[in-house]
């Protein structure tokens, strides 16, 4: 089976800085977020230069020392009064405590403290937008599926209209704070809800023994019945915008609810099987990077597994 031709296999073949490629595909994902105020290339390279070539440790080190000095920035914004600046500063500082997830088992110590932080760095820039990015729950199976929802902008629109609305799903590795960094304002801007939120498997919902599974269109169909009851979503206007892992997700959620009027794979992943291989297939066994790579994915399967 050849995969190296999938898109998996393809996504870090332009060296940004390092030489391991997996250090160098999570260094160009965390740049790729300052289109939306989540991320600074001075910041990043900074973070970079201290990072030793395949050493998850150093890895993790650097971006939280980032992590912190921004949040810290952002603070210091917010308390005397400018919103502006402490939102993008949280917004950074988000994205520099999600940093280090990337390289990072969940079994680490600081796995469940980076994620808070996070979290919270999120949820604070949220709650400064206009109008708010709403924290939201979907119900799924006895639990709740977390997310966000964030509104259509008000620009000259009365507030309770409908609006079409794009339902972000994610990949294997992802939170639902990712969702956010991949369309930003824009689906405001242009008249558009948008609805993220951690399926199976993604952000920590394996801490509920949640996992990946084949039927991934079951959560689907759940964030679709939570939006539907929204009032500012348009029920004959709604899409699936799947990314990475989400690429495949999106056609098991698609393929049996018609209340689904358009789909957006980017990429389409039609065999995860392949991707699969071409994403852990290059590692070698003494990877340290793919170990912990591995050790999360796995956690997010559900498989106590891990290499040795």
């Amino acid at each position: 089976m050849d995969t190296q031709k999938t898109a998996i296999a393809q996504r870090s073949q332009q060296k940004l800085y390092f030489e391991h490629r997996d250090m160098d595909y999570y260094l160009s994902w965390i740049l790729g977020r300052q289109i939306y105020g989540g991320s600074e290339p001075e910041t990043c390279f900074k973070a970079a230069s201290h990072i030793v070539e395949g050493d998850p440790d150093s890895w993790q080190q650097a971006w939280a020392k980032q992590a912190q000095q921004i949040e810290a920035r952002a603070e210091t914004a917010l308390g005397q009064g400018d919103f502006d600046s402490a939102k993008e500063r949280y917004l950074q500082a988000c994205t520099y405590y999600r940093a280090p997830l990337f390289i990072m088992s969940p079994k680490a110590a600081t796995f469940w403290e980076y994620w808070h932080k996070m979290q919270v760095c999120f949820q604070t820039a949220a709650a400064l937008f206009d109008p708010p990015v709403e924290a939201i729950q979907v119900p799924f199976q006895g639990n709740l599926l977390p997310g966000y929802l964030w509104p259509a902008a008000r620009i000259g629109e009365h507030r309770g209209q409908q609006r079409p609305t794009l339902i972000i799903i994610g990949g294997l590795e992802t939170f639902a704070e990712d969702g956010y960094f991949m369309v930003g304002q824009t689906s405001s801007e242009r008249g558009y809800c948008a609805i993220a939120v951690d399926l199976p498997g993604q952000g920590m919902t394996p801490n509920n023994d949640l996992f990946f599974e084949a039927r991934m269109g079951a959560a689907v169909k759940a964030v679709v019945d939570y939006a539907l009851t929204r009032p500012e979503v348009d029920p004959d206007q709604l899409a699936l915008f799947g990314f990475s892992w989400g690429g495949h997700i999106v056609f098991k959620g698609a393929e049996y609810d018609q209340r689904i009027k358009a789909l957006i794979a980017t990429p389409a992943m039609p065999d995860v099987f392949r991707a699969a291989l071409a994403q852990q297939g290059q590692h070698g066994r003494g990877d340290r990077v793919g170990k912990a790579v591995f050790d999360q994915i796995a956690w997010r399967f559900g498989l106590k597994l891990s290499l040795k």
